[in-house]
């Protein structure tokens, strides 16, 4: 089958898509899931370019990171070459301010990412950016779209992202199946012979 073919949500994905449509009490624009993580004296040149090589890399391997929500409630994968299927790394260079006006900056950043998650009808659904501090720490920010990576996969994200970072030859382990597959493979699963049987199990 066409990679590209669009495909369902997951049911986990379709009730934050409808949730994010509005018209409901518990309605919100943007369901997402902010990470925000302190670093070391990270080096200003190198830290940079090794987050961005991981999530290039990253999403490469792991095809959700690529997904994209379509208006009818479905998605589709773009291709690992697609200029705009990789997340891109933001960064805020805020070494030369005083600490306060420093500290004013993050709290502005944090606020907006904390409160407005990245799309993934309309782009990436993964906004990561790198804040560079006048003491010479960092912050990594980080915000996902539920749609993309629920709370028990970000776990996973984290994991490979700074495996990655850690170490350039670093190489994950394949997946067993494809994120397009497995849904599909989901969608087709009811009614077979292994479904009437667990099913019947269950039902006893």
């Amino acid at each position: 089958e066409d990679p590209g073919a669009p495909f369902p949500l997951l049911p986990l994905q379709q009730g934050y898509f409808v949730g994010q449509q509005g018209g409901w009490e518990l309605s919100y624009r943007s369901a997402h899931h902010y990470v925000d993580i302190g670093l070391i004296d990270p080096d200003p040149e190198e830290a940079p370019e090794a987050l961005q090589d991981a999530l290039e890399r990253l999403a490469e391997h792991q095809a959700v990171l690529r997904a994209r929500i379509l208006p009818d409630g479905r998605q589709r994968i773009l291709p690992p070459d697609d200029p705009e299927a990789a997340p891109s790394l933001r960064v805020q260079d805020l070494r030369d301010l005083s600490e306060e006006e420093a500290a004013e900056r993050l709290a502005g950043i944090r606020h907006e990412m904390s409160t407005e998650g990245p799309d993934p009808s309309t782009g990436c659904g993964l906004d990561m950016r790198l804040t560079l501090l006048p003491d010479g720490s960092a912050r990594l920010h980080s915000s996902t779209s539920l749609l993309i990576i629920d709370g028990w996969s970000s776990g996973v994200f984290y994991r490979d992202l700074f495996a990655l970072v850690s170490d350039y030859n670093a190489v994950l382990a394949p997946l067993d199946i494809d994120f397009g597959d497995y849904v599909t493979a989901l969608r087709d699963l009811p009614g077979t012979e292994q479904w009437e049987a667990d099913r019947a199990w269950w039902w006893e």
